[in-house]
């Protein structure tokens, strides 16, 4: 079995692409080399048979290779490998309680295979988790341990504890309530597949696996007499899906168990489980709406960012259905997760930053308050979007260097057409002329079969062949290009309402000149010094941007040479930024590395509207030129 600290290891070894050393992992955790050596002995004799490889090289580090197309995650969630950590004992606690009617101290602590103490220092943690949504834990004598409160909260909280324990897929709690369910399972699939038939529609895969266990917990909990009583009932007697519910549940001669508020509370489900396929809009004030205000949304954000409106059917469509969903949930008070939150944040940080701005300007008429999670959801509709109408195709500009022969360079040529048409090969040259040649044509980068360095330009060295590590190369490079010429595109095509001069942004106590460190940790840890001397940042926030990196990629290096360093906002007291130069170019990041001149520390609470005007400015005419070359506050003034 392998502690909380053990797959911490892990995760962080597979996020990892190259080796990582036992003194990152150490620093990592707050422990000592000895104890991550030791957890990697564990870790290796517990994954003995499982088809993940743990490489221990020395002077290189530790590498994690994992067969087949299993995830980390997956391999753990679907075999017993996992201690469970008190949090994890909690939610599992909490799931029996909702399970079932009663249960005893003796029960739960078999189940979770602990002592008696323990679980009552567990059931300690429990009690206080319910007791925030309004559910109370009781405690008799000769009966055992049984929970009261209100019927939905009670299942809204499952609800959400099982939505945030499937995104992290740390516990099987598929396995938990399929166990204690006290309802044939089959209802669910049946009841399921029925309302996918008439309504033409088709659940996403994790939606059917949030809806089975979500009615096998609903109807266990009819099973023992516990209903839902709404106070305005929902007019759904007439619709589709109430028919369907009503009829599976007859052929099981189950519909005795369930009052009109639990068949309403079955609906809501369906109602906020997502759609891989179909509409499912009604006929209804609400439906409408939805549909009036999504056009108006797309609109608008086609608006912000300048570019021509034209409603594609599909595109428009996902985004009604997928708010729908959102705000069935949010108003039912079902928690939204998203695994990549994270990712969307830093890889699209203006987009996010748009979508944020729109989507809180329509909360008040949604009647909803939307989460960070939401938020990023609804940025990847908009930037499907935003590829779908932007007009001015981006072209990549690459030379060709190859000194093997024509007959070499016209198939490599040919190679890279077929593989990657994007591309466009302005020039084919020999090395000797590739320098004269790139300062004439101005590539975006430089491929080439044998080894060169040109001082302004990238190269990429390939093999003539073409290989699969080859081709890799280059589609890295063109997404880094990609990014940063759609955020360049986008910092000038958003008008901020308050123009702030450079020295409002960027105040002579938090600018730095000329630091000397090869080390991107330590330039972070420079750049925010002065944050935290002046309680802008916690000291854990240069961690927090530590690991974003780490985890994330250099997304943050989206104008050439200038890191714009950031993080969750949970150890940023106040908004604030710091300029840090560099004496020398650094390598920034861990997997794709980029070449970093100057670093900014953006801290912020809410909105990231300062980095947004930063950005603004140093978008016109030769300002990032200026912005890397400066070698004085002074010199920071004059750039507007």
């Amino acid at each position: 079995m392998l502690t909380t600290r053990q797959i911490g290891i892990l995760r962080c070894l597979e996020k990892r692409s190259g080796y990582m050393t036992t003194k990152e992992l150490a620093d990592q955790f707050d422990v000592s080399s000895r104890t991550v050596r030791n957890d990697l002995d564990m870790i290796e004799y517990s994954l003995k048979g499982y088809p993940i490889d743990l490489e221990r090289t020395p002077r290189l580090g530790i590498r994690l290779t994992i067969q087949g197309e299993l995830n980390l995650s997956q391999i753990l969630y679907r075999n017993d490998l996992k201690m469970y950590s008190k949090e994890d004992r909690t939610t599992v606690i909490i799931v029996l309680l909702i399970m079932t009617d009663k249960t005893t101290i003796e029960q739960l602590a078999q189940e979770l295979e602990v002592s008696k103490n323990t679980l009552v220092e567990d059931l300690k943690a429990a009690e206080k988790e319910l007791n925030r949504c309004r559910i109370r834990l009781i405690r008799k004598s000769y009966y055992g341990l049984s929970i009261t409160g209100n019927e939905e909260e009670i299942r809204n909280m499952i609800f959400n504890q099982y939505v945030k324990v499937m995104n992290e897929n740390m516990i099987n709690l598929d396995e938990i309530i399929k166990r204690h369910a006290v309802i044939d399972t089959d209802i669910a699939k049946d009841m399921i597949r029925a309302i996918e038939d008439e309504q033409d529609i088709k659940y996403s895969d994790n939606a059917i696996q949030e809806l089975e266990n979500m009615i096998l917990v609903s109807l266990s909990r009819c099973f023992y007499g516990f209903h839902i009583v709404y106070k305005k009932m929902p007019d759904w007697r007439g619709t589709k899906e109430y028919q369907i519910i009503k009829d599976t549940l007859d052929r099981y001669h189950k519909i005795h168990l369930l009052e009109e508020g639990d068949l309403f509370y079955l609906i809501m489900l369906f109602h906020a489980s997502k759609k891989f396929y179909g509409t499912f809009l009604d006929d209804n004030l609400e439906d409408k709406k939805i549909m009036m205000i999504t056009e108006n949304l797309i609109k608008e954000f086609c608006k912000v960012i300048q570019i021509d409106y034209e409603m594609n059917k599909d595109i428009g469509n996902q985004i009604m259905m997928h708010l729908k969903v959102a705000i069935y949930r949010l108003k039912n008070h079902i928690q939204i997760e998203n695994p990549l939150e994270d990712d969307i944040r830093y890889s699209s940080l203006i987009m996010y930053d748009i979508t944020k701005k729109i989507l809180k300007e329509y909360e008040e008429i949604f009647g909803v308050e939307f989460p960070e999670a939401e938020i990023a959801y609804t940025t990847m509709y908009f930037e499907t979007l935003f590829q779908e109408n932007y007009n001015l195709k981006f072209n990549i500009r690459v030379i060709l260097v190859c000194n093997g022969g024509i007959s070499t360079a016209v198939l490599l040529k040919q190679r890279l057409h077929m593989m990657m048409p994007e591309l466009e090969i302005i020039k084919t040259s020999r090395m000797k002329d590739a320098g004269k040649e790139a300062e004439k044509e101005r590539p975006d980068f430089v491929i080439s079969t044998v080894p060169l360095n040109l001082e302004k330009y990238k190269v990429l060295e390939v093999n003539p062949l073409l290989g699969a590590s080859d081709l890799n190369l280059i589609r890295e490079e063109i997404s880094n290009i990609y990014y940063n010429k759609k955020t360049e595109y986008l910092a000038k095509q958003i008008s901020c309402e308050s123009q702030s001069k450079m020295r409002e942004l960027l105040q002579e106590k938090y600018c730095r000149f000329g630091e000397e460190t090869l080390d991107w940790k330590e330039a972070v840890k420079i750049a925010a010094q002065p944050l935290i001397e002046d309680e802008y940042i916690e000291e854990a926030y240069v961690e927090d941007m530590i690991n974003v990196v780490q985890t994330v990629g250099n997304y943050m290096v989206f104008i050439p040479e200038i890191a714009f360093v950031h993080a969750p906002p949970a150890h940023v007291k106040k908004n604030h930024m710091a300029f840090l130069q560099l004496k020398h170019v650094i390598r920034f990041g861990v997997k794709s590395k980029a070449d970093v001149k100057v670093m900014i520390v953006v801290a912020n609470k809410n909105e990231n509207e300062n980095l947004l005007e930063l950005i603004q400015i140093l978008t016109k005419d030769d300002n990032v030129k200026k912005f890397k070359e400066a070698k004085s506050y002074e010199d920071l003034l004059k750039i507007n």
